[in-house]
């Protein structure tokens, strides 16, 4: 019994210690300070940023806001705590919060169909199942992936949110509640279904409810003319050379247009951390945002991170984050707060690009670095990784392997095409020597229990998932999800598909053309015209296809398809219009016996039905964009 009340004092003297130690480092910040801005000078330096801005928040106190660099190169501004950036999808964390303070009014309840509360459009299932509030605000709705058409270039060409998701909201492709894939569109749909229960636009809605309580008075989700010069212009890098982008209007706006200052999202920050309180003003109860706090998902039973309500949630040695990142147009952001601790930050930079994570690596290293400058002796102990005991799972190993997807693309658009060029991450699981491998990074799965497993280096819990037949469907890591793919739906089958129809298309219309000027000189059978106008207008659809793919920059897609495309989409269906001609030529052709068995038109009419199978794979038959 003594050795035990040692043990407690001896813990209890290393928490007060530990704590002791960071709140002296908080309140006497100098030190902190200056180490801030010696890796922010540094860093803009060497990862060619021209600005960035930072706060760090203790309670209701700002232990450290400022400024670094430019915020517009050309004209030489410099970056202050008044600058204003985009914080792209931290925007969601006000929608949240907006959704919160209705249900706390008792306009809303959070598991109920949303079709209850909207009035300007109605939302159709297309799996039996209703989407609820919980499922938009947890990104769990099943509602497609698309990028096509979301913007405008002039606020001329802006259109209400109501209009915008009537023309543009993508399809329900799969069960809502089931599997968590990251949706712009699901916030712009509480966005408006804040407007229809309020009776307010949303942005006007946020104003009066959040941003003027909080003395946000210059942050906005739509541009304000008066405070023109304070917004930071953001840039890309491409060969060493930082190229400004040029600002587009967001039409799904609730989820990504929010312009703020490290000094306004200081009094944000502040009252999230006070449980709803802002300078004797109550934005939300402390109940709801405990409510909101709360992970209201997750993939599986073991697994660390779930998704909350605006928020994510992250763990860094025990402590639990409650998180929100944010990526647009040259913009990369982060929003961390430990409500433990009450300690949050919000960091902004105005040069990213989605395809070079450097950036944001940038970020993320920096927050675990001044976790570890505030907390240098905290220890692991809330979460434990270490490596479990074998277990045995209710499925043969070979049942998990094969290639799986990353959930979030398009899946009924042309913008299914971006797959190719690798805009979504694959993986392979493969059994060797009896193990379970993640191939890529030769990831060992040890089988723990049911259908969950532990990645040793890693050293977390993931897990795998059944369909209604009991075949593996998905594959959880946390808040990611792979879905396993068929395997007539992998890239390496579609690229030798469609090679072997171009071959052959190639190798038809050159015997055609040597047989008609070079050998036999005589007129072509009908048969042989149509499969080879079928065989022109397909290779003349991939090049131009191919053109414009290579010559659009990926960014402007959000702006529409371009021109060129949407008239070459006008070819598939004359395609298939030939074929079918051209199918019925054949069998009647082969009836009365005029046709060898080595004849190449059986080869071509084999390859156009293939190449009619792989047009609507990718959704290039119709107006899918």
């Amino acid at each position: 019994m003594r050795n035990k009340h040692i043990f407690l004092f001896i813990v209890a003297f290393l928490s007060t210690y530990c704590f002791c130690f960071s709140q002296d480092l908080i309140k006497a910040p100098s030190a902190l300070t200056n180490w801030i801005d010696t890796q922010f000078i540094k860093s803009l330096d060497s990862l060619h940023i021209p600005g960035a801005t930072i706060t760090l928040v203790h309670g209701d106190s700002i232990i450290h806001c400022k400024g670094y660099g430019l915020a517009d190169i050309e004209k030489k501004i410099p970056v202050s705590d008044s600058t204003l950036f985009g914080v792209a999808s931290i925007s969601k964390t006000f929608v949240g919060v907006s959704i919160m303070k209705l249900y706390e009014q008792g306009k809303l309840s959070l598991d109920k169909d949303i079709n209850n509360y909207l009035t300007s459009i109605k939302v159709d299932y297309d799996y039996g199942r209703p989407i609820t509030i919980s499922n938009l605000l947890t990104h769990t709705a099943g509602i497609d992936e698309s990028n096509l058409a979301n913007r405008v270039k002039t606020e001329k060409e802006f259109v209400p949110l109501a209009q915008f998701l009537r023309d543009r909201l993508p399809p329900q492709i799969r069960l809502s509640g089931e599997v968590l894939s990251y949706s712009n569109y699901g916030y712009a749909l509480l966005g408006l279904i804040i407007e229809d229960i309020s009776g307010l636009t949303f942005d006007e809605y946020v104003r009066q409810n959040i941003l003027r309580p909080l003395e946000m008075n210059r942050s906005s989700f739509k541009r304000q003319s008066i405070y023109q010069k304070d917004y930071a212009k953001s840039y890309t890098l491409k060969d060493d050379v930082l190229f400004a982008y040029s600002k587009g209007f967001p039409l799904q706006y609730p989820a990504v247009s929010l312009d703020a200052s490290s000094s306004a999202m200081s009094n944000y920050i502040s009252m999230l951390l006070k449980n709803g309180k802002y300078e004797g003003k109550i934005i939300l109860d402390s109940v709801t945002v405990s409510k909101m706090f709360t992970s209201a998902f997750k993939h599986y039973e073991k697994a660390q991170n779930g998704w909350m309500y605006g928020f994510y949630e992250d763990y860094w040695k025990g402590l639990r984050i409650v998180q929100h990142d944010g990526d647009i147009d040259g913009f990369a952001s982060t929003l961390v707060l430990i409500p433990e601790k009450e300690l949050g930050m919000f960091i902004a930079i105005n040069a990213s690009s989605l395809t070079d994570k450097t950036n944001r690596h940038f970020i993320q290293k920096f927050v675990k670095n001044i976790l570890n400058k505030i907390f240098p002796k905290h220890s692991n102990s809330a979460i434990d990784n270490k490596k479990p005991q074998i277990g045995s799972v209710v499925k043969p190993l070979k049942s998990f392997s094969g290639a799986y997807r990353h959930s979030r693309y398009a899946n009924s658009s042309v913008e299914k095409l971006g797959l190719f060029i690798g805009i979504v991450p694959e993986i392979d699981i493969g059994l060797i020597n009896d193990s379970i491998l993640v191939l890529g990074n030769n990831e060992r799965l040890i089988p723990i229990s049911n259908l969950t497993f532990f990645a040793e280096k890693q050293a977390k819990y993931v897990a795998f998932k059944e369909n209604e037949d009991g075949d593996i469907s998905y594959f959880f890591s946390d808040n990611q999800s792979f879905h396993k793919l068929k395997w007539f739906e992998t890239i390496d089958f579609h690229l030798w598909m469609i090679v072997t129809i171009v071959l052959v298309f190639i190798i038809f219309i050159f015997g055609c053309l040597i047989r008609q000027f070079f050998i036999i000189k005589r007129q072509m059978h009908i048969l042989g015209k149509i499969n080879f106008t079928i065989t022109f207008l397909s290779l003349l659809f991939l090049t131009t296809l191919g053109l414009v793919l290579l010559r659009t920059d990926p960014n402007d897609f959000v702006y529409g398809v371009p021109f060129i495309l949407k008239v070459s989409l006008l070819i598939p269906p004359v395609i298939i219009a030939l074929v079918i001609w051209s199918f019925y030529l054949l069998i009647r052709t082969v009836l009365k016996k005029k046709m060898d068995f080595w004849n190449l038109n059986y080869l071509v009419n084999l390859m156009a039905i293939l190449f009619i199978i792989w047009l609507g794979f990718w959704n290039l038959i119709g107006l899918n964009y």
